[in-house]
């Protein structure tokens, strides 16, 4: 894979940098960010690290192996909102009706008057992880 000098300029126009700004964070001259924006030269190593660190993006995204500019420790924060946000629906949901729990808890479930089984159940878990799984795809994207 070649370094993806398209991103790190798109990366550092977002940021509102100029050329100078990047320049002088990594002890470079704006020649050299120039030269990396136009393909014409590859930032080293050290300094690959350094822009994935300023950027908060991965080395992966840099050199173009992945399409995904958020780093590891970015999704895992992502995903523990999400299922804090989760957890605190479901115990708005409780405390709202403590009914539902015991409904929840105790009773057998039906779809259009017919009891659902494990094996129904398992299929609707199934899905309905494939539908977030896409869906929570789709909102990284």
């Amino acid at each position: 894979m070649e370094f993806r000098f398209d991103r790190l300029r798109e990366l550092r126009q977002e940021r509102g940098w100029s050329q100078v700004e990047l320049s002088n964070q990594l002890n470079v001259s704006k020649q050299t960010i120039n030269d990396y924006e136009q393909g014409k030269k590859k930032p080293s190593r050290e300094n690959l690290v350094v822009l994935a660190g300023f950027f908060d993006t991965s080395i992966d995204y840099l050199m173009g192996r992945t399409d995904i500019r958020e780093t590891i420790d970015e999704k895992i924060v992502h995903l523990k909102r999400k299922e804090e946000r989760v957890n605190e629906l479901e115990k708005g949901i409780k405390s709202s009706n403590p009914d539902l729990d015991y409904i929840l808890n105790n009773t057998t479930p039906t779809f259009k008057g017919k009891p659902i089984t494990e094996e129904d159940a398992e299929f609707f878990i199934q899905f309905f992880d494939k539908f977030l799984k896409r869906s929570d795809k789709k909102d990284s994207e």
